[in-house]
């Protein structure tokens, strides 16, 4: 796995392939993989959410508080609008991405879905899905990761 180290100041992703699949989970074209977090994502729509949710068996309504939505709004915008805000779409991007690593490391999509919904020590008893809003939080969740596969339990 090819980690890269990353500066609080700019957005990153540590690992091309599962970038590439978080990508694929959600439906987008491969072409528009992002290189970095904070990207418009255009082609993210609302449906997105469902084929996250199924994959990784978290409700939708999870996912959308994650990015800061309500359900309703997720349903609303699948009906009319289509396609996320860049805001929307990033932060649903980091859920699908920080989830296709725990599944990596977790060998199971569930216990993925299971593990980002539940409170980690290693997180101060924080839940995973609530700290990948912002950069300094998704860093800490991938670390967390990224120590679990190495065999170090936080």
């Amino acid at each position: 796995m090819d980690i890269q180290q990353s500066s609080p100041q700019v957005p990153w992703l540590t690992n091309s392939e599962v970038a590439r699949q978080a990508a694929e989970v959600l439906g987008m074209d491969a072409a528009s993989t992002p290189e970095t977090f904070g990207q418009a994502l255009p082609d993210v729509d609302a449906e997105a959410f469902s084929r996250l949710a199924d994959r990784i068996a978290v409700p939708v309504a999870a996912l959308a508080g994650a990015c800061g939505l309500r359900e309703t709004q997720i349903l609303i915008r699948a009906g009319r609008i289509g396609s996320l805000g860049v805001q929307e779409s990033d932060h649903l991007f980091r859920i699908a991405y920080v989830a296709v690593l725990a599944a990596r490391v977790l060998n199971d999509w569930q216990q993925s879905g299971e593990w980002l919904t539940t409170a980690q020590h290693g997180l101060s008893d924080r839940v995973p899905l609530d700290c990948l809003n912002t950069n300094e939080g998704t860093e800490k969740v991938t670390s967390l990761l990224m120590r679990l596969e190495q065999g170090f339990f936080a």
